[in-house]
């Protein structure tokens, strides 16, 4: 046999053994299947193929993986400012005021304004004996008012809530002069207390539905309105639990102004 020939010979053995040779990913010999050198190494299409379709799966996987993370991560930043946006804040209130000034009236009207009950009758709401509550929703915020008791007795322990409050109601009966520098004194306690720094404070003249009632310039002058107002936010709201006028106007401005202090 010439060299041309044993060439032949050798070319069509390594043809056959090839094609003889190779197998399935299952395990199962496959004949006559055509070879190709791909990177260095003697594979077939079927191979190259399923190489590509790993890889992909592979990519996809890992891909979608990010995908999740960043689409949770997204979705909790969405949910979070969500619900600090529409969320309810908090405040916590302190009705004040001397004895028979109008508090637990005050507050009998804020639920039945903000509420929509049916508030007490005028003549069976008796003095405050400790504390009344009363929680309502206000706008996107949701109070908490704390009606306590007005003798001297009880303000001793008022300094118990102060940490807690976000801003003072403070009930004034613009109709009894005599008691009107006593109320002055308190409210000027208020003012110097460590724990009431910077909260608003709501001066409610009540009683406005009488004749002999203060004007709101008188109340102002007594309560020295001005000098106040220069540590903390502060307003004389002229009202009337009786018929509830001036309540909601009060109120407005107190929320307002809690919701621009930080406690």
């Amino acid at each position: 046999m010439g060299v041309e020939g044993k060439k032949r010979e050798r070319t069509k053995k390594i043809k056959i053994e090839l094609d003889d040779c190779s197998m399935s990913s299952t395990g199962v010999r496959i004949k006559r299947r055509k070879h190709i050198f791909f990177g260095g190494q003697l594979t077939s299409w079927f191979g190259i193929v399923s190489s590509l379709v790993a890889g992909f799966k592979t990519s996809r996987r890992l891909y979608c993986r990010k995908r999740r993370v960043g689409f949770g991560t997204m979705f909790s930043l969405i949910s979070g400012f969500a619900e600090q946006f529409f969320s309810k804040r908090e405040a916590q209130i302190l009705i004040l005021g001397l004895d028979n000034a109008g508090k637990t009236t005050t507050l009998e009207q804020l639920k039945a304004i903000y509420k929509k009950t049916n508030p007490l009758p005028f003549d069976k709401i008796p003095p405050t004996i400790g504390l009344n509550l009363g929680k309502m929703d206000i706008g996107n915020c949701k109070a908490i008012f704390w009606d306590i008791g007005g003798q001297a007795s009880f303000r001793v322990i008022w300094d118990k809530y102060y940490s807690e409050a976000h801003g003072l109601l403070f009930v004034v009966d613009s109709s009894d002069e005599q008691r009107l520098d006593e109320a002055k004194a308190t409210v000027e306690g208020l003012v110097r207390h460590t724990d009431l720094k910077g909260i608003p404070i709501l001066v409610m003249a009540n009683k406005q539905d009488i004749d002999s009632a203060c004007t709101e310039d008188v109340i102002r002058d007594i309560f020295d309105i001005d000098n106040v107002a220069r540590s903390r936010p502060c307003h004389v709201q002229l009202c009337s639990a009786y018929t509830r006028e001036g309540l909601e106007d009060g109120i407005s401005w107190l929320i307002n102004k809690i919701k621009l202090v930080e406690r």
